[in-house]
């Protein structure tokens, strides 16, 4: 099974290293493209191994391991990249691989890369803590092994979302048919430009990123609604859908002055200022 690999930019700490040179045959990437990687190309090296244990995934259903904590300088270098957005590539061609990584490096992103689906799926089994921002997987359609299209309904099975922009040189519509049927973000066909490659990836981040604040708004949200006794709770449905605090206090066999201390209660905890505020917050919660 091939290893996963990380980048390290060219530095001092790498001058004792060749530099990498690849050859021109590469189909997925246009003469542009590969100018762009050359001109600040960067050595893929082994990875350090992961902790093993951080994640168990069943057949339905993955338990995803908790943040990576910033610690040193690197760490907080790596995690501005991750913020931006994290890609992983999966392709059995080294040089492919190497030059994509190289050239999402140099756009700011952080990067890895395996050489086959199996690779990736042991990782996945033995992920370490990430930092956190949008991730999207460039995925290469046929593989020795296990082939894209087969790791993409393996992720489906595992309920991993990642988004999964296809690469291929070769498939038939059918198979780009299949692709996005089963959710593919994109399906780029080689020979791509680097501008076609960075937008597919940039559209696909950006729709990690809408989804991840929308799921962030959604648990702020549900924290707060636990905060509320039962009575609050009651009186925030009630006022939420338009009743006023007499008609509430009639109902409820209370008085006007408990369902005003009632409702400044919920309105605190909720951390909304008007009824139109907690009106959505209480949609939210159906």
């Amino acid at each position: 099974m091939a290893s996963q690999h990380s980048c390290a930019t060219r530095g001092p700490a790498n001058q004792g290293l060749a530099p990498l040179i690849l050859p021109q045959k590469l189909l997925g990437l246009s003469n542009q493209c590969l100018l762009k990687a050359y001109s600040n190309m960067s050595l893929c090296v082994p990875a350090p191994p992961v902790d093993p244990a951080v994640l168990m995934i069943g057949e339905s259903e993955m338990q995803r391991p908790a943040q990576r904590q910033i610690v040193t300088i690197h760490d907080q270098l790596n995690a501005e990249r991750y913020s931006r957005g994290r890609i992983t590539i999966v392709d059995d061609d080294d040089a492919i691989r190497e030059v994509l990584v190289s050239l999402l490096h140099l756009e700011g992103y952080a990067t890895e890369a395996h050489a086959n689906a199996a690779s990736y799926l042991d990782k996945l089994e033995h992920a370490s803590p990430e930092f956190p921002g949008p991730h999207c997987l460039l995925l290469d359609v046929k593989m020795p092994g296990l082939t894209g299209l087969e790791l993409q309904r393996r992720l489906i099975e595992l309920c991993e979302a990642t988004p999964i922009i296809f690469m291929s040189g070769g498939s038939g519509a059918a198979e780009a048919v299949q692709a996005f049927k089963h959710g593919a973000s994109d399906f780029l066909v080689k020979p791509f430009d680097d501008q076609t490659l960075l937008g597919a990836v940039s559209e696909a981040l950006q729709k990690v990123q809408r989804q991840q604040e929308s799921q962030a708004h959604k648990e702020s949200m549900a924290l707060r609604i636990s905060r509320l006794s039962p009575r609050e709770l009651e009186i925030a449905k009630m006022v939420s859908s338009g009743a006023l605090n007499r008609d509430i206090a009639e109902q409820l066999g209370i008085a006007v002055r408990t369902v005003k201390l009632h409702r400044m209660h919920t309105m605190r905890k909720l951390q909304v200022s008007n009824v139109i505020e907690l009106a959505r917050v209480m949609d939210g919660l159906a």
